[in-house]
Order: C-alpha cells, then structure tokens, then sequence
C-alpha cells in the first residue's frame, strides 16, 4: 500500500494500525493467512500465503463439480466462515475471485482489509451476482449475507453459472430480490436442500442468531458424511492437487537490500509520526 495514496484518502494511523491488528489475529488453514508485514520509505508491505488457484476461474479445472466434490469445498469454506464470525469479522463478499486453492488442493479464501471495512464500488459491480437481497435493500452485510453467498458459490460449483445473474445490473438485482431459485442439474435431495436453505431472503427471520444458522448448517444431511474435525485439521484427501514448476528459492532476491527500514519508529520517510508503529511485524506460526 502507497503512504501517499493512504494520506490522501485521509486513513489515519489508527486505521492501518487496525488493519495490522485484523490480520495479525485472523488465522484458519482456510484462509489466505498473513505471514509478515513491513514499511521503506513509501510503502506498507503485507506477506501473505501463496494460493496458485483460482477454484471458479482456473483453466486446469472443470468449470462444473459433482455434488460429492462441491461438498468438499463448499465445507471448507463453511469452517472458515464459521471461524471468522467466532472472531467478531464477518467476510463480506464471498465470490469467485477470491476462492482459491493452495499447492495441497485446499480451499484458501482471500480476506483482505476491505473485506472488515469497505467494497469498492467497482468489486460490487464486478461480482453482483453473489451479493444477498439483505445487502441490496439495507446495505448491510452480515452472516446472512456470508451464506448466502454460500450458497449462491454451491450453486455455481453444480451448474457451472450463477443462478441469477442476467444481461444487466437492473435486472440482476431484481433476480436476487425476488429470489426464485431454478436448480437446472438433477441434485440429489440433501444438494436442493441445502440450496434452498441458504439462497433464502428469509434466511435471518428463520435463524435469527449466527450460530442457529450454523448449527443448522453443520447438521445438515448434505454434510452428514462430514466429520468437521478431520476436515479442519486436512485429513480428508482433496479432488485436485496443484503442481507447480519448480523455483530455486537459492535465487530469492535479499529483501533486507531491497528496502529500507530505517525510517521506523523515527519518521524519516516525511510522514511524521502516522507510520512510525508500523514496524516490521511476524505474524503467528502458519497453521
């Protein structure tokens, strides 16, 4: 991130400090975790772990899964939503440009500052289509919207699209508003139910707390053949294994005469006093 570009958009110190404190504390073997952070002269860095895949957007997957692989994923995705409200943070705006996968083919989701404080109008635009009917008319995003993005993600794993995208913005949103749910693949019983359950606008009125929900969820007989804590910890096998070439890290560039950091803690980079906390930081151990 430019310090320039953080000026001018008047982010003060508290909020980068806020950032750096989300990141720091928010880890799950789901997610795209931090690994460290650092500032030179001009710019705040964040290291983050590597995910090669995008699972909706790859060339080297098939662009529709079975049920049983869609439950994989869809499951995954569902313990690190699950962890990210047992932190207080809801994840926002769940589509496919931000579900990977990592080398070892699990989920890895993308969560990054603006999905805790804002979405560009731009990301919005781009993604319509996962966005619930509560954000819509109240725009509010809450755990409602978290699964039913959710859901619309398992719909788009089974049929290859999403269920109510159309030729324009107007008339997507008025798809999702009236929320009339086609399910074109022939599902099992346990894959329609699930779908229905979650792409629902009265999905808070029938679950009114988060964890209602997601114990709904977790005791759903879509996911009857999941144990949750195999699936935490990787022990299930996934569909796809990513290789990638291989790379001589002997080669890596030294980071340490790439970029100065003694501008920290004494302000030498002409910003005063806003950055001088943002010293180089370790998150915690990769989980």
């Amino acid at each position: 991130m430019k310090k320039m570009l953080i000026i001018q958009n008047k982010t003060d110190e508290d909020m980068v400090m806020f950032e750096l404190m989300i990141r720091s504390e928010i880890r799950h073997p789901f997610l795209i975790n931090q690994v460290c952070a650092f500032q030179d002269y001009d710019n705040l860095y964040y290291i983050t772990e590597y995910a090669p895949t995008l699972l909706l957007k790859s060339n080297i997957l098939p662009k529709k899964f079975s049920c049983e692989i869609t439950k994989f994923y869809a499951a995954e995705m569902f313990l690190c939503l699950k962890y990210l409200h047992s932190k207080g943070q809801n994840y926002t705006f769940l589509s496919s440009k931000n579900i990977f996968l990592s080398t070892g083919g699990h989920i890895k989701l993308g969560y990054s500052f603006c999905n805790c404080i804002e979405c560009s109008n731009n990301g919005v635009l781009d993604d319509l289509e996962y966005l619930s009917p509560d954000y819509l008319e109240n725009n509010r995003f809450g755990y409602m919207s978290d699964y039913w993005s959710l859901g619309i993600v398992i719909y788009q794993m089974i049929h290859g699209y999403t269920p109510f995208l159309c030729e324009s913005m107007d008339l997507t949103m008025a798809e999702i508003k009236r929320c009339k749910l086609v399910i074109q693949e022939v599902v099992s019983e346990d894959t329609h139910s699930i779908l229905h359950m979650l792409i629902d606008r009265n999905l808070m009125t029938k679950y009114p707390t988060c964890k209602a929900l997601e114990d709904a969820i977790m005791k759903h007989s879509f996911f009857a053949e999941i144990d949750w804590v195999k699936l935490e910890n990787k022990e299930y096998e996934p569909p796809f294994i990513i290789k990638l070439p291989e790379y001589d890290i002997k080669a890596s560039p030294n980071l340490n005469l790439l970029y100065t950091s003694d501008c920290c803690g004494e302000g030498k980079d002409g910003y005063g006093n806003i950055f001088t906390s943002y010293n180089t930081v370790h998150f915690l151990k990769k989980k």
